[in-house]
């Protein structure tokens, strides 16, 4: 009778403490398979994380490329600008240099003449004046040809000038839109990598809380094994 009892209180202490083991072997196969599963999403997370921070990288680099081209076309319109002033600077330098020429071919020397050279100069200037009839007062002198010409060469001159103005300004204000447009991508790209930079942390979030609940879950199983041992 006492074997008996000592065999159905082994048994029954076989079946207690095997209860509690066979529950902790079940659980520990759900925990790697769950973190299979948080390592496979941290693993696609991050690649999505990696792609758009690539993206941000290349928009950033094209946004400096444009911004760079922006101030280079910017910096050639300048020089056109001041080729353009200086070309006009050395225009209207030849035009007054040519006015004054002009003058000085039309002044006449003044020199001594005896009287009598002078009547007789005078008895034959009104000879031709007579001859000549009224005709002669009509006709201009060399600095008045020359003159039309050199209001002809201000006017094509100006003319150039504000051609080449409106270039320079049409070239400024597409720079100024190259400049805003490379900005606006920059900014897009930095918001796009802080949204990616968010996504991580609660990426890392997330994975932090699912170690911490399987952790607990394993603590949960092995407790009751714990306490049987003590017993």
């Amino acid at each position: 009778m006492e074997d008996c009892r000592q065999n159905e209180n082994d048994i029954h202490k076989m079946e207690y403490y095997r209860g509690p083991h066979f529950m902790h072997q079940v659980k520990e196969p759900n925990a790697l398979v769950m973190n299979k599963k948080i390592r496979s999403i941290m693993a696609e997370r991050q690649a999505v994380i990696l792609k758009l921070e690539l993206e941000a990288a290349i928009s950033e680099k094209n946004a400096l490329a444009a911004q760079d081209e922006a101030i280079q076309e910017r910096d050639e319109a300048l020089v056109q600008r001041d080729n353009a002033i200086l070309e006009q600077d050395n225009s209207l330098t030849t035009l007054q240099s040519q006015n004054t020429a002009y003058k000085t071919k039309d002044a006449f020397p003044i020199t001594v003449i005896p009287s009598e050279v002078v009547k007789s100069h005078q008895v034959n200037r009104a000879k031709e004046n007579k001859a000549i009839g009224p005709k002669a007062s009509n006709l201009p002198y060399k600095h008045q040809v020359k003159e039309p010409n050199a209001l002809v060469m201000n006017k094509k001159i100006r003319s150039i000038m504000a051609e080449r103005q409106a270039v320079i300004l049409k070239l400024e204000l597409e720079a100024a839109i190259s400049e805003k447009n490379a900005l606006a991508a920059q900014d897009e790209a930095i918001q796009e990598r802080d949204e990616a930079l968010v996504q991580r942390d609660n990426a890392i979030l997330e994975q932090d809380n699912s170690l911490t609940t399987l952790q607990s879950q394993n603590s949960y199983v092995t407790f009751p094994f714990g306490s049987g041992i003590q017993c």
